[in-house]
């Protein structure tokens, strides 16, 4: 049995997609071969990775190292990792690590499974109105816990080559992304994606895979790479469905796989970029209890679509003007690390007196009086109804009305909250709902975020 490995994994695409670049009320309804999966606004990399790490448990003595990946990084010089392993749960004393870039995702996903760690990516693509690529690329977010010895997929090898060549790139402060003539590094592309894969599969003493997937920014060098290995082309399907979604393609590609895997299936996982990456699974009997409830595929042909003017309204590619409201103070940062457990665990207070749960928390029972006879009580697993409910068309959003709603909370407790991921625009009385961390708004370069509210997620479209 191998020493390194995974032992559970968790995956998240976001509620919509974008399936046309046509203005018009009706286009986005055309049938289309290419869609790209799309973060709703108020989503960025940092809340992406959190969906997809909901499974994470940790134990307090814990001693625990993340690693995170992204290209398109939320803060340059604060560490995103510190703000994911808050959110998480993960005890203070983890070691949270940054990687940046195309290749970041299997560089973390090697750390983890070097360090029996977990590995976190997420990317939002973002490519110029008008494009070739537009609809080529997505967002997503993936997650390998590898910590343990009850591995679902054992490592059985890796490998890896660097090759310094100019094929995709995006300055410091820059948008969009740049990219030369695919044609050029094709041939590029082919050779390091062949010479990892036939070294890893030697390595393990294999002549072939059951699965393999093939994660790289030339669409047309990974087709030609998926043919020459002799792919069923499964991950190439996935992703005309949710586009290339950057440095968390390769986690999406492996979660897809093990959705699909049996006991005794092998996988051969390649990420191609400034180099490749290879790395060789073996399915063990745990996957048989550790399969996302959601798979990938379920909640990508669950999707939303949305119109082309839409997304461009969420990506403020495009300036509509609402109603004159000033804008946001910044938060604040003392409050913000003095109120760091409700702030970002969702963290309560239950009297012990009477069981009433206070949120936010509190020193007096708002019900008995007694002070300072509290415990912790988390609310960020919990869902919960709708109270009553306020649709607000003044307050300043990028996709108004805004819906704020107060929710009586399951075990105790009652919050207001924004209403957010919420496709019919509409929510009523009585209405389950289930907390979900997102961004509040940015001022003056701060992210404010905090835990709202969305309909709860019917089969396809939760994940693990």
């Amino acid at each position: 049995m191998s020493a390194n490995g995974i032992s559970n994994y968790g995956a998240y695409l976001p509620s919509w997609k974008l399936t046309t670049t046509k203005f018009g009320a009706e286009s986005f309804k055309l049938n289309s071969k290419q869609s790209r999966s799309v973060s709703y606004f108020d989503e960025d990399t940092v809340t992406m990775s959190v969906e997809a790490s909901c499974c994470l448990k940790f134990q307090d003595s814990e001693s625990c190292e993340v690693n995170v990946a992204t290209a398109t990084p939320t803060y340059l010089d604060k560490s995103p990792a510190a703000s994911i392993c808050e959110v998480i749960g993960a005890p203070s004393h983890t070691r949270a690590i940054d990687f940046h870039g195309l290749r970041s995702g299997a560089s973390g996903l090697w750390n983890a499974l070097s360090n029996h760690g977990i590995s976190i990516s997420a990317d939002v693509r973002v490519s110029a109105p008008g494009s070739a690529d537009e609809l080529a690329v997505g967002d997503g977010s993936a997650m390998f816990d590898c910590r343990g010895d009850e591995f679902i997929a054992s490592l059985l090898s890796s490998s890896s080559r660097t090759e310094e060549f100019l094929d995709r790139w995006r300055l410091p402060g820059e948008s969009f992304i740049s990219s030369w003539d695919d044609r050029f590094s094709i041939d590029i592309y082919v050779e390091l994606i062949t010479q990892v894969a036939t070294d890893a599969l030697a390595i393990a003493k294999l002549e072939s895979t059951t699965r393999t997937v093939v994660s790289c920014p030339n669409p047309r060098a990974a087709a030609l790479a998926r043919k020459l290995l002799k792919s069923s082309g499964e991950d190439g399907e996935l992703e005309k469905l949710i586009g290339f979604t950057g440095s968390a393609h390769l986690g999406l590609l492996i979660c897809d796989a093990l959705d699909q895997s049996e006991p005794g299936d092998t996988i051969l996982a390649i990420n191609a970029a400034d180099g490749a990456d290879a790395f060789v699974f073996e399915v063990t009997g745990h996957i048989k209890n550790k399969k996302q409830s959601h798979t990938v595929r379920q909640q990508a042909q669950t999707q939303h679509p949305i119109a082309y003017e839409r997304y461009l309204r969420w990506r403020s590619l495009i300036d509509l003007r609402g109603p004159r409201r000033p804008e946001p103070d910044a938060p604040a940062a003392p409050p913000m690390w003095r109120r760091a457990d409700w702030k970002y665990g969702l963290v309560a207070s239950r009297c012990l007196k009477c069981e009433t749960v206070c949120a936010p928390p509190a020193r007096v029972c708002s019900n008995c009086g007694s002070i300072d006879t509290f415990v912790q009580h988390s609310m960020k697993d919990l869902g919960g109804t709708v109270a009553s409910m306020t649709v607000d068309f003044l307050q300043p959003t990028l996709d108004p009305p805004m819906i704020l709603a107060v929710i009586d909370v399951n075990g105790g407790g009652r919050r207001s909250a924004e209403v957010t991921d919420n496709p019919s625009g509409e929510i009523q009385v009585g209405e389950k709902l289930q907390p979900s961390f997102r961004k509040i708004h940015s001022s003056n370069g701060i992210h404010n975020y905090f835990w709202k509210v969305r309909p709860e997620r019917t089969e396809g479209e939760s994940h693990g």
